[in-house]
């Protein structure tokens, strides 16, 4: 249970859960990012089994470097509770999402 991690002096999250193929749910939804300076490179890279996140909090990133939601699974698509499409991670959320690769 990653949930209650404290991120909130944490920097790069680059690969931290790159490769996680049994990982189905994770929940960041307490993750405090905003010091994150844009290293967030495949954190959730090639986690095959997901198939439901919380979204972690203040996730800022310029337009180069924004989280690509198909770096976790290409071959699904990501929707929020209100069946709202996602491509990218979102961003600047004071509340976090949970997205699913279904539609609710």
């Amino acid at each position: 249970d990653v949930s209650h991690f404290d991120t909130s002096n944490v920097k790069n999250l680059s690969y931290v859960f790159s490769g996680c193929e049994s990982l189905r749910y994770i929940d960041m939804g307490k993750w405090d990012i905003k010091k994150v300076e844009n290293r967030t490179l495949h954190m959730l890279r090639k986690c095959l089994s997901l198939t439901r996140f919380r979204t972690p909090l203040n996730y800022n990133s310029d337009p180069e470097n924004e989280y690509p939601l198909q770096d976790i699974r290409p071959d699904v698509t990501w929707y929020d509770e209100q069946n709202q499409e996602y491509q990218k991670l979102p961003q600047n959320q004071t509340e976090s999402k949970t997205l699913s690769i279904t539609k609710t």
